[in-house]
Order: C-alpha cells, then sequence, then structure tokens
C-alpha cells in the first residue's frame, strides 16, 4: 500500500490526511505489536481492531530508502536508482536471511516459527559479510544550526542526504568490517516475539541501528538471539547500538538480501533517510 501511495502525485497529502489501521494478520506482525505494546495488549486481530474502532490516531515516522542497482565502483555514478517508503526496520545479513530463505518452509503452515528454526540453522551454517555502513548522527540543540548549514554546503539533499550516487559527506562516519548483522528500526518489535529495538518510538525521527560484527562467537550470538524476544539483547557486548537520522549500506561482498519491512528489495547499496510525522495510524 505504501508503494503505491508513494507513487502517486499527491503522496505527501495523502500520507497526512488518510490514516492508516494496522490488523496483524501474517508471520511476524511487528508493526501490530508495536501498536499494542505500549497499552500491554496482546497482539491479536481483535484487539488491533478496536483500536481502530477507537479512531484515535497519532502522526508516525516513515523512512525513505534508495536503491542503487549495482556494486561496481566504475558503473555506481550512472546506475539507476530506486526508491522505497519505509515504516518498521530494514535489515541485511543474518536476519535477512533468514527472513528470505525460510521461505522453503512456508509450505509447513508454522507462521513465523520457519524464521525461528531457519534462525538456528544460520548460526551454525554462520555467513559473515563485508560491507561498509555509513551513517549521520542526529545533531544535538546545541549545534543543529550550525550542522545544517554545513550539510548543505556539502550539497545535501535536504541538508541531510548526499544522492545516492555522492560521495559520504565529512560529517558523516563510517564502519567497515566484517558484518553477521545489519538492523536498522523505526519501531520497538520486528515481530510479535521480537522486542528488536527497545528504544525506539514511533515518532523520534531518528533510526536505532543495531550492528553485529564478525567477532561475535556462535555462543554469544545464541545467547544475544534468545534475549531479543525480552528486548535484553542491547546488554550484549557484541551488540552495538547507533541512533542517525540517514545511513548508507554499501555491500562489498555478493550474495546479501536487502529487506526492507519483510519485502526483498533489488541488491546493491542502499541509502535511507528519516520522514519525521510523514504519516498518521490508528493507535
Amino acid at each position: 500500500i505504501l508503494q503505491g501511495i508513494k507513487a502517486r502525485e499527491d503522496a505527501e497529502d495523502v500520507l497526512k490526511n488518510v490514516p492508516f489501521g494496522v490488523i496483524g494478520c501474517g508471520s511476524c506482525n511487528g508493526f501490530a505489536k508495536t501498536l499494542l505494546f505500549p497499552s500491554k495488549e496482546h497482539c491479536n486481530p481483535l484487539e488491533s481492531t478496536f483500536y481502530i474502532a477507537k479512531g484515535q490516531t497519532k502522526p508516525i515516522d516513515l523512512s525513505e530508502h534508495t536503491v542503487t542497482s549495482s556494486n561496481d565502483i566504475t558503473t555506481l555514478k550512472s546506475s539507476p536508482t530506486k526508491s522505497y517508503y519505509g515504516f518498521l526496520a530494514f535489515c541485511w545479513a543474518f536476519i535477512a536471511d533468514c527472513d528470505f530463505e525460510s521461505e522453503v518452509l512456508r509450505c509447513l503452515g508454522i507462521g513465523g516459527l520457519r524464521v525461528d528454526l531457519w534462525a538456528v540453522w544460520r548460526v551454525i551454517n554462520l555467513r559473515k559479510y563485508r560491507a561498509r555502513f555509513s551513517y549521520l548522527p542526529p545533531p544535538s540543540k546545541s549545534d543543529e544550526t550550525d550542522n545544517q548549514s554545513e550539510e548543505k554546503k556539502e550539497g545535501n539533499i535536504d541538508g541531510v542526504l548526499p544522492l545516492p550516487t555522492e560521495d559520504i559527506p565529512t560529517n558523516w562516519k563510517t564502519i567497515e568490517d566484517d558484518f553477521i548483522l545489519v538492523w536498522c528500526h523505526q519501531a520497538t518489535h520486528a515481530g510479535s516475539n521480537a522486542h528488536s529495538s527497545p528504544m525506539s518510538k514511533l515518532q523520534d525521527g531518528v533510526f536505532q541501528v543495531m550492528l553485529i560484527r564478525s567477532s561475535c562467537s556462535r555462543y554469544e550470538l545464541t545467547k544475544l538471539l534468545l534475549s531479543i524476544e525480552h528486548g535484553t539483547h542491547i546488554h550484549y557486548d557484541a551488540c552495538e547500538m547507533y541512533e542517525c537520522i540517514a545511513y548508507r549500506l554499501e555491500p562489498l561482498v555478493e550474495g546479501s538480501f536487502n529487506d526492507l519491512d519483510g519485502e526483498k528489495l533489488e541488491d546493491g547499496p542502499i541509502q535511507a533517510r528519516v520522514l519525521p510525522s510523514a504519516a498518521h495510524c490508528f493507535c
């Protein structure tokens, strides 16, 4: 639905004036759980329907993700790009592998359990991906005006983003390493049983980014994954958390998936920015 709205010329007006209701009927139902979690309601269609029937709405952040369909440095600047709206989370490496590769188990009719079962296999047969992750931290109130002025001097779009085919500005931070997991959140829950980003809020204007590097052992990774249900994984040393308003992920090896809100995007470098209070939702 969001991608269809994005294709309209009046997309911003539609998002501002037409509130959305969410009834979780899929495998993971992360956004439905995120909406119900503050009131400690059970995540089921009845509770979600009740929220919609109350008619109360509030603004929520969205995000815009732009994929560049080439990893080849020599052709990157001339490569076509495609943009998508996001609302939940972007993941790459471990979680994306589990999400898409576990589709072979969908015929079993076990719902989200297919992802958990595939995660066991992925821990045993662990993959590590080389990538360059660059991000723009949110400015503090004291230097926000100065940062915006400097960003505009560097040719950034809306004072935040360079074009996806342009070099990273000097005010961004970059991490290049072998990663097990990259997970960028806008909501508290990626699934009904995955409290993956306890710090996230629906209208905070930032991504909460979780990184796990290749130095994490299988034993520690297993303990960390098991603790995601209760949100205590963030206390593990291997779980690095970063806050940003924009980021760019550049895979340096082939074979990875770009996973936005559970949907597979084109392979290649991806850049994202927060769209503050871009939509309204019944909650």
